[in-house]
């Protein structure tokens, strides 16, 4: 076990649990259907992240959230949109994502496409609207979650 992640885990569950959500530490942030989990990385520096972040504050621009905030506001959008989608939009979304990357096109216009997929759009859109409507909630959040971050950062030797 990573050391720190149990107190980050539980931040993070106690949290989720009005959303009927369980998170746990993952490669990359995504959310699980079938499981109703979310998994989340503590490691968020990357392109994908820096472009996933432009997008949401393209959307939001009155938001200023951290992207690790975002992304797992994202993630519980995709728990609390995913019923309002249609089948065939859903399919369409599936489609687009898994043929994205047989082409040639840069990330930057893999990663705008992937991002305007009504899916994407819906769950960005929801995180968005709850980072601003739960201002007081997400405060309290993050004041705690985040100096567990650091923390994890410092003992385990991870360079932000």
């Amino acid at each position: 076990m990573v050391k720190g992640i149990n107190e980050i885990n539980n931040t993070i569950n106690e949290f989720l649990k009005p959303f009927d959500l369980t998170a746990e530490l993952g490669t990359d942030f995504d959310y699980c259907f079938f499981e109703n989990k979310i998994h989340y990385a503590l490691v968020v520096g990357d392109l994908a992240s820096r472009l996933f972040l432009k997008n949401a504050e393209s959307r939001f621009p009155d938001v200023h959230a951290d992207v690790f905030l975002w992304s797992l506001l994202h993630e519980i959008g995709h728990s609390e949109t995913i019923d309002d989608l249609e089948d065939e939009t859903e399919n369409l979304c599936r489609e687009i994502k898994v043929h994205l990357y047989d082409n040639n096109l840069p990330i930057e216009n893999i990663h705008e496409i992937y991002f305007n997929c009504p899916d994407e759009v819906a769950a960005t859109d929801w995180a968005g609207e709850y980072l601003m409507s739960h201002s007081k909630e997400i405060t309290v959040f993050w004041n705690k979650l985040q100096p567990l971050i650091e923390r994890f950062y410092k003992i385990n030797g991870v360079e932000k």
